[in-house]
């Protein structure tokens, strides 16, 4: 995975992972209900998707989980900002890209928590299962 020139921030086990550990726990951008773009009008986000869904899966509470979200906005809007010089920061795409982040960082506080581990070990809350637990129960819920 390339590294952007810029200061993402990510926990250091992120940066201390194996390419092969990431990829077990990370998948992108999105969930299983959800196909999301993993970018936003052309700036490739994935990488603030995956150091999201590695502190999702490592982080065990609230304020941690509120640090992920944050981070994920700095993430996105670092990698726009890269795709941009300062001249061009005043633009209609370059505005628009930072209003889609926006709008995917207030889905993931909106929406994400049923899918944020609060304490390993603990009972499962509601939408806490693997891939293949949420496709079944997809594809069972939406039989009438």
């Amino acid at each position: 995975m390339a590294t952007p020139s810029v200061l993402i921030r990510a926990p250091e086990s992120w940066w201390n992972a194996t390419a092969e550990e990431r990829d077990r726990i990370c998948d992108g951008c999105g969930t299983p209900f959800f196909n999301v773009p993993d970018d936003i009008l052309g700036v490739n986000i994935t990488l603030a998707c995956k150091i999201h869904d590695w502190c999702y899966t490592h982080y065990q509470t609230k304020e941690e989980r509120k640090k992920a979200d944050y981070d994920f906005l700095w993430n996105m809007k670092l990698l726009i900002n890269e795709e941009h010089n300062l001249v061009d920061r005043h633009g209609i795409l370059y505005r628009s890209r930072i209003a889609y982040a926006y709008y995917y960082f207030t889905m993931v506080r909106i929406f994400g928590g049923g899918y944020f581990k609060y304490k390993k070990g603990k009972k499962k809350l509601q939408g806490d299962t693997t891939k293949q637990d949420s496709e079944a129960e997809w594809n069972r819920n939406r039989q009438f």
